[in-house]
């Protein structure tokens, strides 16, 4: 064979070959760009998924934001008819402190602590009920600014103690009818767990 034919033969195989790797990678190309945009496709997928659970989620906590912020408003303006209660009610108490019936109301808790504890009791109370007190012939009165209308009675044995004051009295009454005065404040209570 002469060398123009081998020269030949060699390039028409080298044309093969350079036309057989050129298809290769053009199909490897081709693959690769497919499956770019498969994953293209599939993240584009994801993220419009995650956008309208990310506009779920806003949309969400925009409603709680407002039911919180309603409840909020209900829970201040329960809060102010409180205090205007309350403010009331220590008005109303004070004079119901310089009034006669007050030793009569003192004398009848007196009797009702004398009967559980026994004599020998000490009483801590606010300057007006201990002076009221000392004058029931009460016993042993301690005038304590600390103890706000009314008193506080503890046995000789240290080991019992009453409170007569307004504020517990207060409560007392609160738990056992604070709900009817302000409907749906129980339930609302409950449901935000408290």
């Amino acid at each position: 064979m002469s060398v123009e034919k081998l020269l030949a033969a060699i390039s028409a195989e080298a044309d093969i070959k350079e036309k057989t790797i050129l298809d290769e990678a053009r199909a490897k190309a081709e693959s690769l760009r497919e499956q770019s945009r498969e994953k293209t496709t599939m993240l584009d997928l994801s993220i419009e998924r995650k956008k309208r659970e990310i506009a779920s989620r806003a949309g969400s906590l925009a409603q709680a934001r407002d039911r919180m912020g309603k409840r909020s408003e209900k829970l201040q303006s329960l809060n102010s008819a409180v205090e205007a209660v309350l403010a009331e009610t220590k008005a109303m108490f004070i004079e119901f402190m310089d009034s006669p019936e007050y030793a009569g109301f003192l004398a009848a808790e007196l009797e009702k602590i004398k009967e559980e504890a026994g004599a020998g009791i000490e009483i801590h109370a606010d300057p007006k009920t201990a002076s009221v007190l000392e004058k029931l012939g009460a016993g042993k009165v301690i005038a304590d600014k600390t103890v706000e209308y009314g008193f506080t009675a503890i046995s000789a044995d240290g080991r019992v103690s009453f409170t007569c004051a307004l504020n517990q009295r207060l409560e007392k009454l609160w738990r056992m009818a604070g709900s009817k005065f302000t409907p749906g404040i129980a339930e609302a209570l409950e449901k935000n767990g408290n």
